[in-house]
This record gives C-alpha cells, sequence and structure tokens, in this order.
C-alpha cells in the first residue's frame, strides 16, 4: 500500500514506535501492570526504537530520484520499571521474579514462533533480522527504580510498495 506522503515513509521511529506499543500489548504487556494483588506498586512499561544508519541501500522512485531505504543496526529496547519502596528482601525478589516473568513474556513475542509479527502493524516499515542482544536486571540509583530491559538489534527498512506514485 502506497503512502499519500513521502514524509509517512521517513516517520520510522514514530511508526515503530507506535507499533510495538500495540504488539506488546496484544501480548498482555500494558504501559502499567500491577505487580501482585497486594499494593506492590506497578510495572511501567517503555518501547524504545532508534534506527540505524542507512546500509547505501536505495529505493529509485517514480521521480526519477533515489532514497536509502534500509538500515541495519537499528535498535528496539523494552524497559520494564518498578519505583523501589522498600529494602524487605523478599519483597524485592518477588518484585525481580515479576520483572523476569514479564520480561520472558516479551521474549516470546520476538522469538521464533512469532518471526515478525510486529511487522502486520507497520504499514510502510518493515523490521528484520530481530537478533536478541541481552537482558538486564538491575536498580537504577537515579531514578530509584528496579529495571529490566531486553534489547534486539534489528534491521528497519521502508517496504518497497510503500513510496508513493510521485
Amino acid at each position: 500500500m502506497a503512502a499519500t506522503d513521502i514524509k509517512l515513509c521517513y516517520a520510522i521511529e514514530d511508526a515503530v514506535h507506535q507499533a510495538l506499543g500495540n504488539y506488546l500489548i496484544v501480548g498482555g504487556i500494558t504501559a502499567t501492570m500491577p505487580i501482585a494483588k497486594e499494593d506492590l506498586g506497578e510495572i511501567t512499561t517503555i518501547p524504545l526504537f532508534s534506527v540505524g544508519p542507512s546500509n547505501g541501500h536505495l529505493h529509485k522512485l517514480p521521480t526519477g530520484s533515489y532514497e536509502y531505504d534500509l538500515f541495519p543496526g537499528s535498535s528496539l529496547v523494552v524497559e520494564l520499571s518498578v519505583p523501589r519502596f522498600t529494602k524487605d528482601a523478599i519483597v524485592l525478589a518477588g518484585v525481580y521474579s515479576k520483572l523476569a516473568e514479564k520480561l520472558s513474556i516479551i521474549r516470546e513475542l520476538f522469538g521464533f514462533r512469532h518471526g515478525n509479527a510486529i511487522n502486520d502493524l507497520l504499514a510502510y516499515h518493515a523490521l528484520t533480522h530481530l537478533i536478541p542482544r541481552g537482558t538486564q536486571l538491575g536498580f537504577s540509583q537515579e531514578r530509584g527504580e528496579d529495571i529490566a530491559s531486553i534489547t534486539y538489534q534489528c534491521t528497519a527498512g521502508i517496504r518497497p510498495d510503500a513510496w508513493p506514485d510521485s
């Protein structure tokens, strides 16, 4: 489906960020999630995406000009955070257990069986070569939060049929 405006083709970060948020919701990962029935706070989900540099691949437009359309080295990160309000080891173990559980759901969403299903939510773009680059669990002193994150490297691209006719 061709974009009505070429600016939509270049809005890769906005499009992927929105699709990523929607894709996580489908998997049960929402913007905020309670940790437990007890009042232990909420997990905040922050999806992040940044476009990597172009690899020099060009797409010829109907106007005869060429535009870059592949961006390897793009980065997709999902960060989960919980404000720390106690130093109780048992409570903290429960928080970290819940964070690890949510990371495993995210890992499953972007795993082999689901492939690049996020692409179904992208009209003009595609993510390929999703490669896990690691997970982190820890405490941010400056933010006062326990944090878990998972990072993927990928190639972002503009679909060949997305370019407007003029």
